[in-house]
C-alpha cells in the first residue's frame, strides 16, 4: 500500500510536470506569434516609407525652396559648379539629386580648386557660367551677382551666384 501512495504522487508529479510543459510551451508559441505579426506589420511599414515615399522624403522643404530659386535663374541644361569650403558629401547629394536629371552638379573643393587648369578646362568645355557656393561662410569666388539662399534648420549657408568671365 506505501507503494501505490508513492506511484501515485509520482504519477501526479508527472502529470504536473506533463501540463506545465504544455503550458510553458503554450506560452512561448503565443508569445513567438505575436512576435512574428509585430514584426510583420512593422516590416510592411517600413517598406512602404522606404520605397514609396522615400522620393520625397529626402530632400528638406527648405532645400525644395533654394532649388527652385536656383531653377528661375540657371538655364536648364547647365552644369553648375558646387563649391564647398570643405566636404560635404551630403549637401552636395541632396544637391545633385534635386537638380538631376536637368543640370549637373560638379564639387569644387575651395578657391584653389577653382582656380586649377582642370576647372578652367571644365568650366570652358562645359560652359560653366554659375555656381553654388556653401559653406560657414560660403566661398565667394568674385561672383558677377549672387543670391543668398534662405536658411533653413540644419543647413550650410548657400549662395547662388554667376562666375565672373575668364
Amino acid at each position: 500500500m506505501a507503494h501505490e501512495g508513492r506511484e501515485k504522487r509520482a504519477g501526479s508529479r508527472g502529470l504536473w510536470f506533463e501540463g506545465r510543459l504544455v503550458l510553458t510551451s503554450a506560452v512561448a508559441v503565443l508569445v513567438f506569434g505575436v512576435a512574428v505579426s509585430v514584426a510583420v506589420r512593422r516590416s510592411i511599414e517600413d517598406l512602404t516609407l522606404v520605397f514609396v515615399h522615400s522620393g520625397w522624403q529626402i530632400v528638406p522643404e527648405g532645400l525644395d525652396a533654394q532649388v527652385k530659386i536656383m531653377r528661375r535663374v540657371v538655364p536648364t541644361g547647365s552644369t553648375i559648379f558646387y563649391i564647398l569650403d570643405k566636404p560635404e558629401a551630403w549637401q552636395l547629394g541632396l544637391w545633385q539629386r534635386s537638380l538631376y536629371p536637368d543640370y549637373v552638379v560638379l564639387p569644387i573643393q575651395g578657391l584653389a580648386q577653382l582656380e586649377t587648369a582642370e576647372a578652367h578646362r571644365l568650366r570652358e568645355a562645359n560652359r560653366i557660367e554659375y555656381a553654388i557656393s556653401a559653406g560657414q561662410p560660403p566661398v565667394n569666388p568674385a561672383f558677377q551677382w549672387q543670391l543668398v539662399l534662405p536658411l533653413y534648420p540644419n543647413a550650410v549657408p548657400t549662395i547662388l551666384g554667376k562666375l565672373a568671365p575668364e
